[in-house]
């Protein structure tokens, strides 16, 4: 009796619902119920099966015995569900056993009208699409329970979903794959979320980049089991806990097309090497944390202790600081050079260089109170440097201006004298090199234009000088070579007559040489003892 009426019913319902079409027409036709629902079904000439349901209000289940949709599950190629129709606010969904159809053909599954539910497992392994037509339910859940296939369908809905403002949930914890695809769409539709939350089959995962695409809040949260992460280009940005309490995860490879990192995207995962297509500026702009008004000025946080950055530039370094307010727990600190606003600044992981002379790859380099590297001239520990456009800090000889200067081997500028190459030079207090008469410390001395300190005999105009072996200038009696002279203070030397203390000298016109012994000098004769004083008589 229970079957007839069943029956009967089903016949009934198959005349009065005309939206059905041909559901009799075709080849193939059945029902099935459970739970005091009846459906009715037809697989027609274009592989698919068109299903509506005619009775009941409660929990949709396929039951044991649809052997008949059993016998054309293999050749499904679309699934179109129908009549999910109820009172506003009541729960209805669609449930399909995993157990008894096995639709390795099916690609597309479609639904039309309300459905808050819908359970598929690995029986659709295959689905490439999911359309939902006219669905007034404001959130539909997907549940993908011991589903095994790689990648996830699209999922496509009307406009009239829109208007209620409709959200799409898949439901992925029970996902039973140990690889998955991510589709862009899923990342970029505000009215499609996921999550794997604690999800423990899933190892790795591959994310597709599309427009605006985003990693969602929460998305692979405590997958435990997670290893590998794939972000291709084009992905936009990983949410908050992302990839929170991952802790098989410990490297991540970051496209520069991510624009935004959230504050707590890897906590307490396993991350400590993130690979940065970007430059190390770009990524210091990545991390936002955010309070009820907006960004926090200055907040750049992940909570990734002791975590490096492999910039395309160098590094980053995040480090811990517990002293910091909690939003501050973890600073990101640049490891390596970097630029700011037209200035170069280096940290060495421990601290950014300030006030100092650093070696960095066997060069020495200035960094400014404020740790900005300096050229051109620089005062660091009470001396002057110089450094290049480069920031190297220069030795040697160096044309600043119009003058010269040099820099010793550790790079100050030398002032006052300094001998170079065996040379002596001298330079001023400001660290310019003199050339010329120069008048130091009371004593005169000359250097020639090529600033080195002239010795020996030296012509200038008519007058002859003569500088020691120290550089000094001579002025009175000088012995040079077993000859004896005498010069004036202003150091020109004598020639002819002149009388020292009292007793007359006379030196040779020629070569200012002391005259001794007996000397004709005009037409008279001059008698000179053997230190040059003239014998009267």
């Amino acid at each position: 009796m229970k079957k007839k009426s069943i029956i009967s019913l089903f016949l009934t319902a198959a005349i009065a619902v005309s939206a059905f079409g041909t559901v009799f027409a075709d080849v193939k036709t059945g029902y099935f119920g459970s739970n005091n629902e009846v459906y009715v079904w037809n697989f027609d000439n274009t592989n698919s099966i068109n299903e509506l349901r005619v009775s009941g209000s409660g929990l949709i289940t396929v039951p044991n015995y649809g052997h008949d949709l059993e016998e054309v599950a293999k050749d499904v190629k679309t699934y179109n569900v129908s009549g999910i129709f109820g009172k506003q606010g009541v729960s209805h969904s669609y449930k399909y056993r995993d157990d008894y159809y096995k639709y390795s053909g099916c690609t597309s599954f479609n639904v039309t009208g309300r459905c808050d539910e819908l359970q598929l497992g690995n029986s659709f392994n295959y689905l490439k699409t999911m359309t939902f037509t006219k669905n007034t339910s404001d959130f539909t859940r997907i549940i993908f329970n011991g589903r095994t296939a790689r990648t996830l369908p699209k999922i496509s809905y009307d406009s009239y979903a829109n208007t209620y403002e409709a959200e799409y949930y898949i439901d992925c914890e029970k996902y039973n794959a140990a690889s998955v695809t991510i589709p862009a769409q899923y990342g970029s539709d505000a009215h499609i979320d996921y999550s794997f939350y604690d999800n423990t089959a899933l190892k790795s995962v591959t994310i597709e980049g599309g427009s605006k695409t985003a990693v969602l809040t929460c998305a692979f949260e405590d997958c435990k089991n997670l290893s590998s992460v794939t972000i291709k280009s084009g992905v936009t940005s990983i949410e908050y806990s992302a990839f929170a309490g991952c802790k098989n995860l410990t490297s991540i490879d970051i496209p520069v097309s991510v624009k935004t990192i959230r504050f707590n995207a890897f906590e307490d995962s396993g991350v400590r090497t993130i690979n940065y297509e970007g430059t190390r500026a770009q990524w210091y702009g990545l991390v936002q944390q955010y309070d009820g008004s907006g960004p926090i000025a200055g907040a750049n946080v992940l909570y990734l202790p002791n975590a490096t950055i492999h910039c395309s530039d160098g590094d980053v370094l995040i480090s811990y600081h517990a002293d910091a307010p909690y939003y501050y727990r973890y600073s990101q600190a640049y490891l390596g050079w970097r630029n700011e606003d037209g200035k170069w600044y280096y940290d060495n992981g421990n601290g950014m260089y300030a006030n100092c002379i650093m070696i960095i790859a066997g060069k020495p380099y200035g960094f400014a109170s404020d740790g900005h590297m300096v050229t051109g001239w620089a005062q660091f520990y009470g001396k002057w440097y110089y450094s290049n456009k480069s920031g190297v800090i220069q030795t040697g000889w160096l044309k600043s201006g119009n003058d010269w200067y040099y820099l010793a081997g550790d790079g100050h500028m030398v002032t006052e004298w300094e001998k170079i190459d065996g040379v002596w030079y001298y330079f001023k207090e400001s660290g310019a090199m003199v050339t010329g008469w120069q008048k130091i410390d009371g004593t005169w001395y000359l250097f020639n234009s090529s600033g080195a300190m002239q010795t020996g005999w030296y012509q200038e105009g008519n007058n002859w000088y003569y500088l020691k072996s120290n550089g000094s200038m001579a002025t009175g009696w000088l012995d040079a070579g077993g000859r004896w002279y005498y010069f004036n203070t202003n150091g020109t030397m004598v020639t002819g007559w002149k009388m020292i203390g009292g007793i007359w000298y006379y030196f040779y016109p020629e070569n200012g040489r002391m005259a001794t012994g007996e000397v004709k000098i005009g037409d008279k004769y001059y008698y000179f003892t053997d230190d040059g004083a003239m014998v009267d008589g």
